[in-house]
């Protein structure tokens, strides 16, 4: 799909996180904050929620959990236990309630 993009060599996680700059997107934490979930403090913190590769992926690019943007740790999150129930289009998976 880069090569495809706009017919320059950029990709579509690179656009995505200047995307979120260019329109003043906050932190992954305090998105978190404001949807009433947890919120992690420190890196161990984010074991909650993410693999430890991908932690130790953020770590190397970002100073501080604070700083972690929204779209590349989201993006990474696991999805809740409702939606590996349903099919992308909302409809139930055969089997499933």
């Amino acid at each position: 799909m880069r090569d495809q993009l706009f017919d320059k060599r950029l990709d579509i996680v690179t656009l995505n996180i200047n995307r979120g700059r260019d329109h003043g997107f906050d932190s992954y934490v305090n998105y978190r904050r404001a949807y009433g979930l947890s919120v992690p403090n420190s890196w161990a913190d984010l074991r909650q929620t993410h693999p430890e590769d991908v932690i130790q992926s953020l770590r190397s690019v970002y100073d501080d959990i604070r700083d972690v943007e929204l779209y590349p740790a989201g993006e990474c999150e696991p999805l809740p236990p409702i939606h590996s129930q349903r099919s992308w289009s909302g409809t139930e998976k055969p089997g499933m309630p």
